[in-house]
């Protein structure tokens, strides 16, 4: 064989091999892609949660504290010390500032044992009139480094978010103090992370959370002496833990081994570095010492907008092992496959069945794949559809192929009838540029679903020649964002309001009587008579049965603006807001008949229970919701002393604690 034909017969020997190696290659490419964007999905996933229960855990708290500032601060005694506050000469202003301490220190102490750290008064000047963590400091202009304070000064507006102090960082509600719109100047009511780390343990289970600040709202910001309160942190030098003597949450990040293990590996990592100097969002999948761990850096700023630091919070991630190893098995199994054709190729195909093969290999992949895959030419219509694309849109291959499949798939939420013309996708990709977002897609039984879409443009020679589009049906992760929501309100076992949101509601509902001071609203108290009878001789699950059977029956006798609540064990409360004491005693009376005369259904048996209803009204003269709870409760006690299966009512005006009820209407 001549030279020439040698090199010919070899380069053409070497042909399949090569490409067999490129094969092999791309699988891995692929599956690597695939594998890193399934484990960065869960990480995001991960993070997204964390987001979303931290801003439920924050608004809980800024409900709480606007209840707060309704209940404590704008009574008549508060307001007028304020307005001492505020036309006193200086010589007289301690006396004034030792009487509100005196008024509101046993509030003080009540938040604090609820987990408030500071109770703050500013004057209208931005000047601290008086600090109940500390009420020897006093006097000191806080505009500079506390803007919260000055912003809620002079837009006159709540402010509220993170932010440094002069003691120590924290979660800030503040509100400006104007009466007859005169501005007394402004009220902060203070939490630590330990209060929002409460409520995102209970969101998260079996996460692990820590917060880290910059240097700017700690150390930079804090009294001189305040300064020793914080420790360097184990993921970057640049920010701070509060000292472990200060925060539990800090010396339990310590006293982890995994924490600490996870800690010292994150504090190597690029993409760490990156999104603390950027001060972004990370969501970050990890494998250390054979552990999954999903990982996610949530930036935080303060008030001003700012960089205050970040909420680092990782849990334990076991389907990241189970992922590796998949990609691996199928890896091993795609580059045996890929040898195998190959071999068969140098003995008995031809270039052109060659690619053909290859075009199989890629529609084998592609129909494998969990994402929907479509692909459009030029004019936007359909070229292939994949397996996952048919079942999720209900739609065989045969059916799309050659449609405009805009037309029958793509829901857009200005417009149902949206041309393709205008598809903000489809114009993406004729312009060779990729598109990524959120998009509505319709099945063939017109259900409505959301799908993360991703369009890459196909180009030969520089034109467009059509688009790849990957989608995936986001239902599920919509669902569990919702879901935490929900449980974070709800009574598992009735699904009507737990103690916590029908307490929140309630203090609304009567700050709003106290704030118009006309017209009048209902509570119902109710506890199911002889209810431990039941469970004592059926079982806890026909007590449980019993309770479903009264939320039900609630809820089909209500009005929509109605609450009803779980207080505890077999004790039930409703709100009837603009309603007055005789309506709310026609109502209570209907649903004592309605329940005494509908059995509750149990595996066969028929146990007939009944209840005892107290009744009272919100007026503008409450102090508080516990208040009006107590005069609900007194009734109620007087129906069950009555013979129980009855209604009671205590009227706002007579104190809870006496005998004599008012005449029944």
């Amino acid at each position: 064989m001549r030279p020439a034909g040698l090199r010919t017969h070899l380069l053409r020997a070497a042909v399949v091999p090569l490409l067999a190696l490129a094969g092999i290659a791309l699988l891995w490419s692929f599956l690597d892609h695939n594998h890193r964007r399934e484990t960065r999905m869960m990480a995001e996933q991960y993070a997204s949660n964390l987001s979303v229960a931290y801003a439920a855990a924050v608004n809980l708290h800024r409900l709480n504290a606007e209840a707060h500032y309704e209940a404590y601060v704008t009574t008549p005694a508060v307001l007028d010390l304020l307005r001492q506050a505020n036309e006193v000469d200086a010589n007289a202003l301690p006396v004034v500032r030792g009487r509100l301490y005196r008024q509101l220190l046993p509030v003080y102490r009540k938040l604090r044992a609820q987990g408030l750290r500071q109770l703050h008064f500013h004057t209208s000047r931005s000047e601290s009139l008086l600090r109940f963590h500390r009420p020897e400091r006093a006097g000191d202009s806080i505009a500079d480094v506390r803007p919260a304070v000055r912003m809620a000064n002079e837009r006159l507006r709540a402010v509220s978010g993170f932010e440094g102090g002069r003691v120590l960082p924290g979660f800030r509600y503040i509100f400006p103090i104007v009466v007859d719109r005169r501005h007394y100047g402004s009220v902060e009511f203070s939490l630590p992370f330990e209060e929002i780390h409460r409520e995102l343990d209970r969101l998260l289970p079996g996460s692990e959370i820590a917060l880290m600040l910059s240097r700017a709202v700690t150390v930079d910001l804090v009294f001189a002496e305040h300064r020793n309160l914080f420790s360097p942190s184990p993921l970057h030098p640049e920010l701070l833990i509060e000292h472990p003597d200060v925060s539990r949450l800090s010396g339990r990040l310590a006293d982890t081994a995994n924490a600490s293990a996870l800690m010292e590996q994150l504090s190597r990592h690029h993409a760490v570095h990156a999104a603390i100097s950027a001060g972004s969002h990370l969501a970050l999948p990890l494998i250390i010492d054979g552990q999954g761990y999903l990982v996610s850096l949530h930036a935080i700023r303060d008030i001003a907008g700012e960089r205050a630091g970040f909420i680092v919070a990782h849990t334990q991630a076991p389907q990241l092992l189970a992922a590796r190893a998949s990609m691996r098995g199928e890896l091993a199994i795609g580059s045996l496959l890929i040898l195998l054709c190959a071999f068969a190729a140098q003995r008995l195909l031809q270039q052109r069945r060659e690619l053909r093969l290859q075009r199989s290999r890629l529609q084998a992949i592609t129909e494998h794949m969990d994402q929907g895959l479509y692909v459009l030419d030029a004019e936007g219509r359909a070229t292939y559809i994949n397996g996952a694309a048919s079942r999720m849109l209900g739609y065989t291959a045969e059916e799309l192929r050659g449609e405009i499949i805009h037309d029958l798939i793509h829901n857009h939420a200005l417009s149902d009838h949206m041309p393709l013309a205008q598809c903000p996708a489809f114009n993406a990709t004729r312009q060779l540029e990729s598109f990524r977002g959120i998009e509505w897609f319709v099945g063939r039984d017109k259900r409505l679903f959301p799908a993360e879409l991703s369009c890459r443009p196909l180009i030969e020679d520089g034109v467009h020649i059509g688009s790849v589009n990957l989608f995936t049906d986001i239902t599920e992760r919509k669902a569990r964002e919702d879901e935490l929501v929900h449980q974070a309100t709800t009574d598992p076992l009735t699904g009507l309001a737990n103690r916590r949101r029908f307490m929140l509601e309630a203090e609304h509902e009567l700050a709003r009587v106290q704030r118009y001071n006309h017209g009048e609203s209902t509570l119902l108290m109710i506890d199911l008579d002889h209810f431990k009878d039941i469970n004592d001789k059926h079982g806890h699950s026909a007590g449980d049965a019993v309770l479903l059977h009264l939320a039900d029956l609630l809820r089909h006798n209500l009005r929509a603006l109605d609450l009803a609540g779980r207080y505890g064990g077999e004790e039930f409360v409703i709100l009837l807001p603009s309603t007055s004491a005789d309506e709310g005693w026609r109502l209570a009376e209907r649903l004592r008949l309605a329940l005494a005369n509908s059995p509750t259904d149990f595996e066969g048996l028929s146990i007939a229970v009944t209840m005892s209803i107290g009744l009272t009204t919100l007026r503008a003269g409450d102090r508080s919701m516990a208040a009006v709870i107590e005069r609900a409760d007194e009734a109620l006690y007087s129906a069950k002393e009555g013979g129980r299966n009855r209604v009671e009512m205590l009227a706002a005006a007579q104190p809870a604690g006496t005998n004599q009820l008012p005449k029944k209407p």
